[in-house]
């Protein structure tokens, strides 16, 4: 189960307009859907290599899912922020996050 932190539940409230019941719904849906940082390709990877910044040995993980940049815990057990995806780039999110689960399908 992974849940937001309080800075994460504000970001996804302001900038998702999701209420507090829905944050750690949303987080766990991200953390199993969403298209890792590992899967993309292209300008979305370097757009999240760019936000990431200079610190490569930060420990956060990256997950792109609902047009939002998810900024995940090391163990994937919190939402540390949330960051929209800019609009040029929402055409290759569809298209990676297509491919991707077309390749991987969900299992409940």
């Amino acid at each position: 189960m992974c849940y937001a932190t309080k800075h994460g539940g504000k970001r996804m409230r302001k900038r998702q307009g999701l209420n507090m019941k829905s944050l750690d719904r949303q987080a766990e849906l991200a953390r199993k859907r969403g298209l890792k940082h590992k899967d993309m390709t292209g300008r979305l990877h370097k757009w999240v290599l760019s936000v990431r910044g200079k610190d490569r040995d930060n420990e956060a993980k990256y997950i792109v899912y609902n047009n939002s940049l998810f900024v995940f815990h090391r163990d994937y057990s919190k939402v540390i922020t949330v960051i929209t995806v800019p609009g040029n780039l929402m055409e290759l999110v569809s298209k990676q996050s297509k491919r991707h689960h077309n390749n991987n399908p969900i299992v409940n």
